[in-house]
Order: structure tokens, then sequence, then C-alpha cells
């Protein structure tokens, strides 16, 4: 797997990752395997363009802009493990297909609060599909999880916002756009404006 990234093991903040192309982005593929930070232990980890905190400091914002935005099972993320707080994920796009599990999140997994999730499309969007594995984080466990736009929240912490603009809007074969909790942090909102909005099954 490929990645783009800007982490936190401390105190000290993460930087920011702002990432533009004239061109198309493609992000697809995983890192097989255990990979340890701190006392942090995660599995099979997908391609993808991310932030991360994993103690005290804080998380900080991702940028992408691009003509195209293509993932099949990646990751554009903004996530924090610890008391430190989360950044934004902020994506202004032509075009945005997520299929195979590929997801734009920001997420909590301790105590710190995750960021707001923002998705801009001129074009599209089309979310679709599983990515037909599971990955952990410590002790929890994603198994097949959909493609998605989302925040989410797994302790104390709250999760973000979640808003897409597009004039088309596409989601089938269990696709999401969420704000979850899955512990005592609450969620956040979400706030779609769309044309026209396509949700169907297969």
């Amino acid at each position: 797997g490929g990645l783009i990234g800007s982490e936190s093991l401390g105190d000290g903040s993460a930087g920011r990752v702002q990432v533009t192309a004239t061109g198309a982005i493609n992000i697809s593929g995983f890192l097989p395997g255990i990979s340890g930070v701190g006392p942090v232990l995660l599995t099979d980890i997908t391609s993808g363009i991310s932030t991360d905190a994993f103690a005290g400091g804080s998380g900080a914002r991702v940028s992408v802009a691009t003509p195209s935005l293509t993932m099949n099972n990646g990751h554009l993320s903004s996530n924090t493990y610890a008391t430190g707080v989360a950044g934004s994920v902020d994506i202004h796009a032509g075009s945005v297909t997520l299929t195979g599990g590929a997801g734009i999140t920001s997420t909590a997994f301790a105590g710190g609060d995750g960021g707001n999730v923002s998705v801009t499309a001129t074009d599209q969007i089309s979310i679709s599909g599983h990515s037909g594995k599971s990955f952990a984080v410590g002790p929890l466990v994603f198994p097949d999880n959909e493609s998605g736009i989302a925040t989410s929240t797994f302790g104390t912490g709250k999760s973000g916002a979640v808003t897409v603009t597009t004039p088309m809007l596409s989601m089938f074969a269990d696709g999401i756009i969420q704000a979850a909790t899955g512990s005592d942090g609450s969620a956040g909102n979400i706030s779609v404006n769309a044309g026209t909005i396509n949700l169907r099954s297969g």
C-alpha cells in the first residue's frame, strides 16, 4: 500500500497534508499484516492520504484537490487514537468514485474529538460496495466495511460533521454517508446538498 501521511506520536501536533493534482488521483490496495504505532496495532492498512494523532498531540487537516478522485479500498482520513483531536478532511474534485470499501473519513477511537469531513464534487459522486475483508484497530474489528463518507467515534470523544455537495449523488450496493457513535461520544450532523440523488440496490 502507498501512503502520504503526517503523524503525531507525542504531545506535538501533526502537520497539515495538502495534495493538489492537475490530473486524476487513483488510490487502491493495502499493506498486508500488522503494524504497530506505540500501543496501537493496525492490520491491513489501506493505501491513502491521512493525518493521525496517536497520543496527546492533535492531528491536522487533510485537503485534496483534483479533477477526478477514484478510490478502491483506499482512504482519505484524519484520525485520533488517544486524547489528541483529529483534523478535518476537505475534498474538492470534479468527480469522486468510491468502491471496494474506500473511505473519506475522520474517526475518534478514544478520548479525542474527531474532525469534520467535507466533500465537494462539481460533476458527480458515486459510492458503492464493500472491502471484502476485515481490518482492525486495537481491539476493534471492522468486517467487510462499506465504501463511504463518514465520521465516527468509538470512545468518549465526539465525531465531526459530514458535508457533501454535488449536482449528482449515486449510492448503491451499501454505499454510505454517515455520522456514527459506537460508545459514549456524540455523533456529528450530516448535510447533503445535491441536485439529483440516486439510492438503489445492486
